[in-house]
Parts: structure tokens; C-alpha cells; sequence
């Protein structure tokens, strides 16, 4: 009797458990069913619009540390996916570093204000190396051109590197090159969130990234933009382009010439950048003489080419090809190739 009771005791306490749990999961589904709806909605956007109305200023997200782009997209928002696209050379790794040096820069000033705000950047780049990085973010921080950072320039520009490093070990920025896939993405945001909040991921780049099941790219920005969405992050996304538009007679970017993205615009791209370089074309089309051209028009030609390649030598322009929530255009920046480092545009340009 005892034993039989006890039996129907531990049932009834399961049932009471299964009970119990049912009507939790009945008030969680009831809760979520109730978020859905308008008047919720409504009440989150009005938090963000209360927001622009008291700091009409103010960027609604994270500011890339150029003025004019920052003013363009309204910052990088949590859930957004930007998309940067540059043929080779046009610099958009060294933006992409830009952005997250500035960001890092920026949350570990707002952590020494208030230590609870602990925002980290989570940078996965799979055509640098740990160490190429630090040797791209040290030439950027304290201005050396990368030459300069190997071979006989080292013991010239050894204490600035140094003195660089010891600025840079303080950001909160992780850095990884063996990751290439994005479940394993996900993953290590996981570990990463116990320590930290992650403020931005940048991914360099797109092609590389291996989707969880094959498919096309539609399919990784897919889930790269459930990852924004999930983490409530800006996720910054290099791209290649097809080099078909080197043929054009202007080789300014246009959204086709994304390498995937061919007979579509990006899919799951809340903003998309394309990087452009007249100077590096300039420089590549050294003026040769004409056949029967006079040495006077041809010495013309070549000091109007000379004050192109000058006027543009350290001019960058970013084309804002996708912008679900502004404007699209062009934003003009300063680059220098040497070091890599993107600035605000100078009152000259």
C-alpha cells in the first residue's frame, strides 16, 4: 500500500509539474502573441521616435567615425546588415578596419564612464592573418605606412609601434581568422556574449563564408541577417566585385557588380556601400604619346593627367548604392593608400 502510494504521490507531483509547466509556456506564447501585435509595435517605435525628438542631433545608431557617411546612414543600427563592396585595391578592408577601430575607440570610452557598459567589436576576417591584422591596425593607428612596418624601416619606427600597440591592447576588440562558417559564427558570439555585449561584428568576406546548408548568397545573407536580428547588432559585410566593370568607361561600382548578386540587388541588405578610386585608375593610365599627336599637345595632356592624379590622390568616394531607411548617394572621404587610414574630407575636395 505504501509503495503503491507513493507511486500515485510521485504521478500526481509530475502531473502538477506538467501542469505548472503547460500554463508557463500557455503565458509565454501569450506574452509573445501580445508583442506581435500593433499596439506594441507602436509602443517600441515610440521610444525610438521620443528619442530623435529630444536629441534631433543625434545618431539613432553607432557612428562609423565619418562624418559624412554617419550622416548619410544615420549610424550603423542594431539589426542592420551593411554590405561593403570595392573592386581590389579600392580599400574597403582597410574601411571595414576603420569602422571598427573607431567603433571599439568610442564603446571603451563609454565603458570607463560607466563600467557596466562593456561593448566589445567582433571582427572575423579570413584573408588576413591575427598578425596582419595588428600589422594593418598598428600602421593605421600611428600612421606608418605599411612598408615601413618590415624590413630595415622596423628599428626606425620601433618605438612608435610600440607605444601604438600598448594604446591599441586596451579596445575591446576580438579578432578571428578560422572561422568560416556561419553556425560557428554563432556560436562564438554565444561565448563571447557571456563576458561581453557585443556592439558590431564585421565579416571580411562574403564569399568566403560557408552557408549552413548550400546554397547561394542570397542564402548566407539570409542568415547573416538572423544573426543581426538575433544578437540585435549591426553586422558590417565585406564583398568582392566581378571585374566586368573594369571594362566600362567609368568604373564607378554599381549594385549588379557584386559578385552573386548579378541580376538582383542584395537580399537581406539593409545598406550597401561601394568603394571607388578614381586616383588608382588615373595612375594605372600613364598618358603615351599619340601617334602624329605634336609633343605640345601631348605635353598637355599629360600635365592635365598630372593634376587629375594630384587632385585625387588621397580622394575616396563611397557609394551609397542601398539605404532601406534614407538616402542613397555619394559620400566623399579622405584615404591614404600608404597607411590605409579613412578620414573626413578636408575643406580642399
Amino acid at each position: 500500500m505504501k509503495e503503491a502510494f507513493l507511486v500515485r504521490a510521485n504521478n500526481l507531483k509530475g502531473c502538477k509539474m506538467a501542469i505548472k509547466y503547460n500554463d508557463e509556456q500557455k503565458q509565454q506564447n501569450n506574452k509573445s502573441f501580445h508583442n506581435n501585435h500593433i499596439a506594441h509595435i507602436l509602443q517600441n517605435y515610440d521610444i525610438d521616435l521620443a528619442f530623435k525628438y529630444q536629441n534631433p542631433d543625434k545618431l539613432r545608431g553607432i557612428s562609423t567615425g565619418l562624418t559624412a557617411l554617419d550622416t548619410k546612414l544615420d549610424g550603423l543600427c542594431p539589426g542592420d546588415v551593411v554590405l561593403i563592396g570595392g573592386r581590389p585595391a579600392m580599400g574597403k578592408t582597410s574601411l571595414a578596419i576603420n569602422m571598427a577601430r573607431n567603433i571599439a575607440t568610442d564603446f571603451s570610452a563609454q565603458h570607463q564612464q560607466n563600467p557596466d557598459d562593456n561593448k566589445c567589436v567582433v571582427y572575423i576576417g579570413l584573408e588576413y592573418s591575427s598578425k596582419k591584422f595588428a600589422e594593418r591596425l598598428v600602421s593605421m593607428e600611428a600612421s606608418i605606412p605599411v612598408y615601413q612596418m618590415q624590413g630595415s624601416y622596423i628599428r626606425e619606427n620601433y618605438d612608435r609601434i610600440v607605444t601604438t600597440e600598448y594604446t591599441l591592447e586596451k579596445l575591446p576588440l576580438y579578432y578571428y581568422d578560422n572561422i568560416y562558417n556561419i553556425d560557428d559564427i554563432a556560436d562564438e558570439l554565444q561565448n563571447i556574449r557571456r563576458e561581453h555585449q557585443i556592439g558590431a561584428l564585421f565579416i571580411d568576406y562574403l564569399q568566403l563564408i560557408t552557408p549552413s546548408l548550400d546554397g547561394p548568397c542570397d542564402d548566407v545573407m539570409c542568415q547573416i541577417k538572423e544573426l543581426a536580428t538575433r544578437f540585435e547588432i549591426p553586422i558590417i559585410v565585406l564583398a568582392q566585385l566581378n571585374r566586368n566593370l573594369e571594362s566600362r568607361a567609368d568604373k564607378r561600382p554599381m549594385l549588379c557588380d557584386i559578385r552573386g548578386f548579378e541580376s538582383r540587388p542584395p537580399a537581406f541588405a539593409n545598406k550597401v556601400l561601394l568603394i571607388y578610386r578614381e586616383s588608382y585608375y588615373l595612375i594605372n593610365n600613364e598618358p603615351r604619346p599619340r601617334r602624329n599627336e605634336s609633343s605640345e599637345k601631348f605635353e598637355k595632356r599629360y600635365a592635365s593627367w598630372e593634376k587629375q592624379c594630384k587632385e585625387t590622390k588621397y580622394l575616396c568616394e563611397i557609394i551609397v548604392a542601398q539605404n532601406s531607411d534614407g538616402y542613397s548617394g555619394i559620400v566623399r572621404v579622405s584615404f591614404d593608400p600608404s597607411t590605409g587610414v579613412f578620414e573626413n574630407l578636408h575643406d580642399e575636395y
